[in-house]
């Protein structure tokens, strides 16, 4: 769903090139590196970014870590970050920015009662 938004907001003549580090079902030391392994791979190869996306903590933190190698003076858009604090300090920089996941667990609530008044569980 988010990169099909990604895309419909892209001009057609982007190329979107997509990797996932998976950390969900990798350790996390392994999906870094694998993900390291492909992009190296892919630059080494011709590949080259203009911008580089990414859309959770992990793939955030990995960014980071290897901006210098990687991405050096490379503009970095975060999405779905749960760590607001570390969002707060990476997007001092210029060339970093993003949204962050924030939760309306109170808007949700009051939208429940809302929609169903006489719900006593939620």
């Amino acid at each position: 769903m988010q990169l099909e938004g990604i895309q419909s907001a892209l001009d057609s003549c982007v190329t979107l090139d997509t990797e996932f580090m998976d950390t969900k079902i990798i350790r996390s030391d392994m999906a870094e590196q694998i993900l390291l392994e492909k992009i190296r791979f892919k630059q080494q190869n011709g590949w080259s970014y203009d911008a580089v996306i990414v859309g959770d903590d992990a793939a955030l933190v990995f960014a980071m870590k290897y901006r210098e190698e990687l991405f050096p003076d490379i503009p970095i858009v975060f999405e779905g970050i749960n760590n607001i604090e570390y969002a707060s300090k990476v997007s001092e920089n210029l060339l970093i920015t993003g949204v962050i996941e924030q939760y309306s667990f109170e808007e949700n609530m009051d939208f429940a009662k809302k929609i169903n008044p006489m719900q006593r569980k939620l």
